[in-house]
């Protein structure tokens, strides 16, 4: 068996697309039959994709057995979930699962960079659209129950597919930008991943509002059934006050001056409500505290980032087109080197300078003492084979020069 790395885990996202591009079609048809359609249809999609995901990794002088095995699995368990005896018809659906493990063995022989056809990206989006529309339709005339009833789990699945057929598409369009012919970073193809999912998460998210508000209404409302009960329990607990009469043996009616007083509020009711009302306050603020203390820092951060920002467009509104021509021979220092500057080079201390300074210091030395050097030679040409990346280090690239490598290019060049 092959083993799996990221080609491998790429590999696994185009057996799980065709699945759940194709789970609308099957879920609708056995909605009609079966009292339970995802029950039926996760076991015909599961006996499809475990075996197609099995074969991405096999060698290729068993897959086509290992595919025919599969197949077999899929009829298998499409004949125990469905009810096949009164609706033969419905054993199309694992015969279409069998021909797409059938058809899809030759993608483990796929290279990295081919993707999934855009025509199952298009079933798909047909499919969850046309599901949508009947569930609508059946709300709101009151027919197809079933698949009303299989209805919540249909945007999960929605939601795996745009996630898999996303990523699908965001990596053809960085092979189609390297033209094939150069390979993406991975890093770049890690950043590009991570973006993708964010934005469907956002994108999702932003769906999800109204039925977040709609969850949070119910909560509230149970939230305050609740309390309401508790406040009821506690009532219960408190002793009743007795009703006073005319002091006969029965009982009889109560003083007419009596009627109209309310009774007086129990003190453990008061003590309760101060209590609450305390507490109340106490996470109001403290609550607040923190809502002030957060927004104060995101204003910080905003203030910070418009900062930085006009600094840069005040730096790129007042820059100017400069054409400037450089002059990249190893001479051309030497070539604008007054004489006064030679004898200071040759004669000057070079322990204030920095350790690239020394470098290029000492080479301009050499050059002054081998005329044979001014012509067209270069650095790598005159200079021994471990100094010369030391001094192009020093002259062409932004690095940091250390001082070891100052003392090396020294000790490489002492006896020329």
């Amino acid at each position: 068996m092959k083993k799996i790395g990221m080609a491998g885990l790429r590999k696994i996202q185009l057996p799980l697309l065709i699945a759940f591009s194709t789970v609308p079609l099957p879920l609708a048809v056995a909605s009609f039959y079966v009292q339970r359609p995802w029950l039926c249809v996760g076991a015909v999609i599961a006996a499809y994709v475990l075996p197609a995901i099995l074969c991405l990794f096999l060698p290729g002088r068993v897959r086509l057995f290992s595919g025919l095995a599969g197949a077999a699995v899929i009829l298998l368990a499409g004949a125990l979930a469905l009810p096949i005896r009164e609706h033969v018809f419905l054993f199309v659906l694992p015969v279409v699962y069998a021909l797409l493990l059938l058809a899809g063995l030759p993608m483990a022989a796929w290279p990295q960079e081919r993707e999934m056809p855009g025509l199952w990206l298009a079933v798909g989006v047909v499919l969850y659209g046309a599901a949508q529309v009947l569930i609508s339709a059946g709300r709101k005339a009151g027919t197809f129950p079933g698949l009303v009833r299989a209805a919540p789990g249909l945007p999960v699945c929605l939601a795996v597919f745009l996630l898999l057929a996303l990523l699908g598409l965001n990596r053809g369009g960085m092979q189609d930008a390297g033209m094939g012919r150069h390979a993406v970073p991975r890093m770049m193809r890690v950043k590009n991943a991570i973006l993708t999912v964010a934005f469907l998460a956002l994108a999702l998210g932003i769906a999800c509002i109204p039925g977040v508000v709609r969850a949070l209404g119910s909560l509230w409302h149970a939230l305050t059934r609740v309390i309401g009960r508790f406040v009821g329990w506690l009532l219960t607990l408190l002793p009743e006050t007795p009703v006073q009469g005319d002091g006969g043996a029965g009982g009889g009616m109560p003083e007419l001056g009596s009627l109209g007083e309310a009774a007086p509020p129990s003190p453990i009711l008061l003590i309760l409500e101060r209590v609450v009302m305390v507490l109340a306050l106490v996470a109001l603020a403290v609550g607040a505290l923190f809502a002030v203390k957060f927004l104060i820092g995101r204003f910080r951060r905003l203030v910070r980032f418009l900062q930085a920002r006009l600094r840069q467009f005040a730096a790129a509104a007042g820059e100017d087109y400069v054409d400037e021509v450089t002059d990249t021979r190893d001479d051309a220092e030497l070539h604008n080197l007054p004489i006064l500057g030679r004898l200071r080079l040759n004669l000057g201390d070079g322990r204030r300078l920095t350790p690239g300074q020394r470098i290029r210091r000492r080479y301009l030395r050499l050059r002054l003492r081998h005329d044979d050097w001014l012509s067209s030679r270069t650095a790598r040409e005159t200079l021994p084979p471990a100094a010369a990346p030391l001094y192009e280090r020093a002259r062409y690239s932004g690095r940091d020069v250390s001082e070891q490598d100052a003392l090396d290019f020294e000790r490489e060049t002492r006896k020329m």
